[in-house]
């Protein structure tokens, strides 16, 4: 997985706290770099809620460094993130449709287990290039929207908990295993810029796809669409 050695967009401060800075996936204070200890009681906003910095760890699965996990409690007390708590900054914000916008001073936080997260973990790190000089950011985005099956590009999660595969053709993330699946579709940050077929027809069918989805031409649905479509993600999954 070779990626570019640059950090991303340059840090801004957070909304909230003048000193907080975004780098990479983690934070860092006054400059200072991690400073672990400062950094556990700091408070930030994101999406409208004021939260605060409970606990932090390094990320065991990241060999790198730039991802460091935090506990972010809620103004009641209560844990931002979901099952075991932890999470990560990842800077800018995402829109209702599911885009994520580069909007400066803004923090998104990319709760374990969350599409955002396991995209990250694929190598999707929106703060990077690729060897190729590719941007991860929309990489990032368009990985959001294959995991969440989101093929109009809406916000909405089509998935149904069905296995997917993702990979792409820049050697970031390539094909693994995919034993019993078909060529499901190709994926840009949008949305899905084709489909083959659809992963979770209980959600939605590709007849829904041709009167909901105005990001995809008729000719794009069906047997026309394969890996020769220009995208920047593409997924397998299990024939209906």
């Amino acid at each position: 997985m070779p990626l570019g050695m640059d950090r991303g967009p340059a840090p801004g401060s957070v909304a909230g706290n003048d000193s907080l800075t975004v780098v990479a996936g983690h934070f860092e204070i006054g400059g200072l770099g991690l400073g672990a200890e400062k950094i556990v009681g700091q408070s930030f906003e994101t999406g409208g809620v004021r939260l605060r910095i409970a606990a932090t760890r390094p990320d065991p699965n990241d060999p790198t460094g730039e991802i460091v996990l935090y506990r972010f409690a809620r103004p009641d007390g209560g844990s931002y993130c979901p099952g075991d708590g932890w999470g990560f900054p990842v800077a800018g914000s995402w829109s209702e449709t599911g885009a994520h916008l580069r909007t400066r001073g803004q923090v998104a936080i990319a709760c374990a287990g969350t599409v955002e997260a396991r995209c990250v973990a694929l190598g999707y790190r929106p703060w990077r290039h690729a060897a190729t000089g590719a941007d991860l950011w929309d990489y990032h985005e368009a990985c959001v929207r294959a995991l969440r099956a989101d093929y109009c590009g809406t916000g909405h999660d089509r998935a149904g908990g069905a296995p997917v595969a993702v990979y792409d053709k820049i050697a970031v993330h390539p094909l693994a295993q995919a034993d019993g699946m078909s060529f499901e579709a190709a994926w840009s940050a949008g949305g899905a810029a084709c489909v083959n077929h659809i992963r979770a027809p209980s959600r939605m069918t590709l007849r829904d796809l041709r009167t909901e989805c105005a990001n995809l031409p008729r000719a794009h649905l069906g047997n026309s669409c394969d890996e020769r479509e220009p995208a920047l993600v593409f997924t397998k999954s299990r024939l209906p």
